[in-house]
């Protein structure tokens, strides 16, 4: 397990713990599965909740690295619950504002092959493909064990073992940043891959719930606001095209919100987005979900 001593986004070591949390195999059915995989041996694990003071980055500080992240994600399968999530009513409400999103800023682009991140269930890259007819779809899942998944072609790898010599139109990673333990080394192989756009769409949980529960969560260990997800995506280049900010997800699938973003591959190093969102980051952590109705960074 990595201890981390400074931010994962801009490597500041203005770092303060919010809270330190301690994870058992009791917690919960995923927790369970970390440390039979993962964490073999270990009886419990304490966690610490970090908020950067130089960008306003929220994370855990204590995370599983590659190598165990490898172990825990090659036994999810999560295609085989891929009925069950995709009737439930705050899953159907977020698909139909990503194929609102994708229809209205991706369908007209000239995009020919795309590339899923981390596709999970399938449920959403199913979705995203049928608002991009004519385009051919790839995807890497650790846990799919098939070349093929319909007509998507899937490589059953971590994005970090990749092949990145093939660049992509389009490069997706739907609910994927909020999992991954080094967040500059996955960003850099999205780069190789990216040959014009890349579409990321995360969960916004910057809130109180984060400090005042008892639990911590085994696979969300990365809480974005909008401006440090931009934040981490102009130190690799790409530079924001199209954006949705939702703060009003609560009471459809228990989430404070969700963010959208379609960003541009820029050549020629990191886009200027280097913005202290420090302020916006308490604000939402002491504020109460239901009253989240302002639109920051």
């Amino acid at each position: 397990m990595l201890k981390l001593s400074k931010c994962k986004i801009c490597a500041s070591q203005k770092i303060v713990v919010i809270k330190e949390y301690v994870a058992t195999p009791k917690l919960d059915a995923t927790w369970e599965q970390a440390f039979q995989t993962a964490l073999q041996g270990k009886e419990s694990v304490s966690i610490r909740l970090f908020l950067c003071f130089s960008c306003g980055f929220v994370f855990y500080g204590d995370v599983l690295d590659n190598m165990e992240l490898e172990m825990l994600y090659s036994e999810e399968h999560r295609y085989t619950k891929a009925e069950i999530s995709a009737t439930k009513p705050g899953r159907v409400w977020e698909l139909q504002k990503m194929s609102d999103f994708v229809t209205q800023h991706i369908a007209k682009k000239r995009i020919h092959e795309a590339l899923d991140v981390g596709a999970g269930d399938f449920v959403a890259l199913q979705k995203i493909v049928t608002c991009l007819p004519g385009v051919h779809f790839s995807a890497i899942d650790p846990c799919y064990d098939q070349a093929t998944f319909g007509n998507i072609t899937v490589f059953q790898t971590m994005l970090e073992k990749f092949d990145c010599s093939k660049q992509y139109d389009l490069v997706m990673a739907v609910h994927v940043l909020e999992h991954v333990g080094d967040l500059h080394a996955f960003m850099s192989q999205v780069k190789k891959l990216t040959r014009e756009y890349l579409y990321i769409e995360i969960p916004f949980q910057v809130g109180p719930g984060l400090f005042l529960s008892r639990g911590v969560n085994a696979q969300h260990i990365n809480y974005f606001t909008p401006g440090t997800l931009k934040t981490l995506l102009g130190y690799h280049g790409f530079e924001v095209e199209s954006e949705e900010f939702s703060t009003n997800g609560f009471r459809y699938n228990g989430m404070p919100g969700m963010i959208r973003i379609l960003a541009k591959k820029r050549e020629g190093g990191e886009v200027a987005r280097k913005v202290n969102t420090v302020l916006v980051s308490i604000y939402y952590l002491l504020s109460p979900v239901i009253f989240l109705k302002s639109k920051f960074f």
